[in-house]
């Protein structure tokens, strides 16, 4: 787990865990979050109350501990920062360093959810951002092995083999290089990603008119297109369902003939509550105003054509 200092010393160099998502690897991340947390315009994301965090940070020493025991390695922690010898801006902090090698431990804690992401114990395949990160650390410290454990499910370590790659090593060097000196140091963020980015750099209209390039014109009208056969393709599967509803009549479950497995079901909901929001606000306004706090609306995107 990072120190306070650590976190500080984050946003004067690009670390492991920004190179996944400047590469547009990291779903949770996008690499406007890295340029506004790099340019202090906006913290990094508040994951104190992440479970999934937490455990990975709690998890970590008995992960290692658990690779030591396996593979008869001594780790040892490094509590320290280091820089790439020719390019500043590349940073890492690395779980730990294996004794007696030239060689990096990361350790991962994974849900079962994301099994499927990682390979068989003993190869190299892992999750992208992670095999990134890993080869960013190599890089900066010049080491041409690193290991990986990952405890997924919380019972199953696998253990990761990752030789040094330096056409993807050129790779980092040349994106991060790219992102550090044109968008952080330049001041210019980078185009947005992802919806997430959108609302973040324009949340508010300016009120102005724009007049629509070629390039945008063709995509509203390919975007109103869409939506005009998603219509007519919603229409045909209403008529669809009503025709399959009429047929069960008041039968719970459609079975199919050949093994009575269940082809549809349609059954009644429980009896349930609803608020009566408009009659709240007429009787008892104080109550309504209490618990109906004014809320910001995001901007509203409609198609005209």
């Amino acid at each position: 787990m990072l120190t306070e200092q650590q976190l500080v010393e984050r946003k004067s160099g690009i670390g492991g865990s920004d190179i996944g998502a400047i590469l547009g690897l990291n779903k949770w991340t996008s690499p406007l979050d890295v340029y506004l947390d790099k340019t202090g315009q906006a913290d990094g994301p508040d994951l104190s109350d992440n479970e999934a965090v937490h455990f990975g940070n709690v998890l970590e020493d008995t992960i290692a501990q658990e690779y030591a025991r396996r593979t008869g390695r001594k780790v040892r922690r490094r509590n320290q920062r280091f820089i790439h010898p020719d390019h500043e801006w590349m940073a890492a902090n690395i779980d730990r360093s294996v004794d007696g090698e030239r060689m990096i431990l990361e350790c991962k804690n994974s849900s079962q959810w994301m099994a499927g992401a990682w390979g068989e114990s003993g190869t190299d395949e892992v999750p992208e951002s992670y095999l990134v990160q890993v080869a960013w650390y190599m890089a900066i410290l010049g080491y041409d092995r690193a290991n990986l454990a990952a405890l997924i499910g919380g019972n199953n370590l696998r253990i990761y083999e990752l030789d040094r790659d330096y056409e993807l090593e050129s790779l980092l060097i040349d994106r991060s290089r790219e992102f550090w000196f044109n968008h952080v140091l330049a001041g210019v963020a980078p185009a947005p990603s992802c919806k997430r980015d959108l609302d973040t750099l324009y949340a508010m209209d300016n009120g102005e008119a724009m007049l629509a390039d070629q390039t945008t014109e063709a995509r509203v009208r390919e975007l109103s297109d869409l939506r005009a056969k998603i219509k007519e393709w919603e229409k045909q599967a209403d008529t669809l369902k009503f025709d399959i509803q009429a047929a069960m009549g008041s039968s719970a479950t459609l079975l199919l003939g050949e093994d009575g497995s269940p082809l549809a079901t349609w059954k009644s909901p429980k009896p349930g509550r609803r608020l009566q929001g408009k009659r709240l606000k007429e009787e008892r306004p104080d109550i309504w105003e209490q618990y109906a706090p004014v809320a910001e609306n995001s901007r509203r995107f409609l198609v005209k054509i």
